[in-house]
C-alpha cells in the first residue's frame, strides 16, 4: 500500500519540477507518504476491528488479536499524524499545508465509507490522488491541468486495482455487510476494471501529449499497460480467483511508469 501510494506521488514530482527535484522535496514527500498511509492504516484497523475477526484474510491483525489495545493504536495514530504534520509545517508552504487537511480527512474516513457508499473504493482513488495536486502546489504554486490530468489517471488506476483487492474478501463482505465496489458492480466488476485501467491510460497519454514528451514515457505506458491489461485477461478467465496476487502487480504499473518517466527527464 505504501509503494502504490509512492509512485504516483513521486512521478509527479520528477514531472511538475521537468527533471530531478530537490533532494528536500524528494524525501520530505516520501515520508509524508509513509507516514499517512501509516496512519490511514492504524485507523482502518481501529475501526474495522469488529469486523475483521470475520474476515479469513484479517482475522490475525494484532488489534483482533487484542495483542495491542485500541487506545494504544489511537495514540500511534496520533502519533504517526502529529510527526506527518511538524515535518510539512517545516518544509512545506502553507498553501500546501492547506491540501494535507483534506487529504488526511479523506484518509481518516475510508474506513466508516465502506459502511455507507457503495463504492468505496472510489472515495480512496481521490484520497490516494491529492498527494499529487500537493506536490504541484508546492513546485508551481497553483494546481495546473497537468496535475488534474495525473489526479484523474491515478483515481481510475486506484479504483481498478481496490477493486481487485475487494474481490479478495466478496464473500465475507457479503456476510458482514460491508460495502465494495466488487459487491456493487456485481458481475460487471471487471468490465469497470478494464475500463478503469483504460482511462488510467488514456489520461497518461494526455500528460505525455500536452507535455511533448517522446518515446521513453509512451514506452513505459507501453509496459504499463501489459502488466494491466494482463490483469484483465486473468480476471475474465473462468474460475480465476488469485486477485491479491494481481492487486500486487499494480506495484510493477508505478514502478514502470516512474523508471520511464525519469528516462523521459533526463
Amino acid at each position: 500500500g505504501f509503494l502504490l501510494l509512492l509512485w504516483p506521488t513521486i512521478n509527479s514530482l520528477f514531472i511538475a519540477n521537468n527533471g530531478f527535484p530537490s533532494l528536500r522535496l524528494f524525501l520530505v514527500f516520501t515520508l509524508g507518504v509513509f507516514l499517512t498511509r501509516s496512519a490511514g492504516c492504524v485507523i482502518n484497523d481501529i475501526m474495522d476491528v469488529n469486523f475483521d475477526k470475520f474476515v479469513k484474510r484479517t482475522s490475525n491483525r494484532v488489534l483482533v488479536l487484542e495483542k495491542i489495545s485500541i487506545n494504544k493504536a489511537l495514540i500511534f495514530f496520533l502519533l504517526l499524524i502529529s510527526v506527518a504534520f511538524i515535518v510539512s509545517a517545516i518544509y512545506l508552504k502553507f498553501i500546501t499545508i492547506l491540501l494535507c487537511i483534506p487529504s488526511l480527512i479523506l484518509l481518516s474516513t475510508y474506513p466508516l465509507m465502506k459502511r455507507f457508499i457503495p463504492t468505496p473504493q472510489l472515495y480512496l482513488g481521490v484520497a490516494f490522488s491529492l498527494g499529487i495536486l500537493m506536490v504541484f502546489m508546492e513546485v508551481k504554486g497553483s494546481i495546473s491541468l497537468i496535475s488534474l490530468e495525473l489526479f484523474l489517471a491515478n483515481v481510475f488506476w486506484v479504483f481498478g486495482y481496490d477493486t481487485i483487492y475487494a474481490l479478495c474478501d466478496l464473500e465475507d463482505d457479503l456476510k458482514i455487510n460491508i460495502k465494495s465496489s466488487a459487491i456493487f458492480l456485481g458481475r460487471y466488476a471487471n468490465l469497470f476494471i478494464m475500463f478503469s485501467y483504460i482511462f488510467h491510460l488514456i489520461f497518461m497519454i494526455v500528460v505525455g501529449v500536452s507535455l511533448h514528451y517522446n518515446k521513453y514515457f509512451y514506452l513505459g505506458l507501453f509496459i504499463a499497460s501489459i502488466l494491466l491489461f494482463y490483469q484483465i485477461i486473468r480476471l475474465f478467465r473462468k474460475g480465476h480467483s488469485d486477485y491479491f496476487n494481481l492487486f500486487v502487480l499494480n506495484n510493477w504499473v508505478g514502478m514502470a511508469e516512474l523508471f520511464f518517466t525519469i528516462l523521459e527527464l533526463l
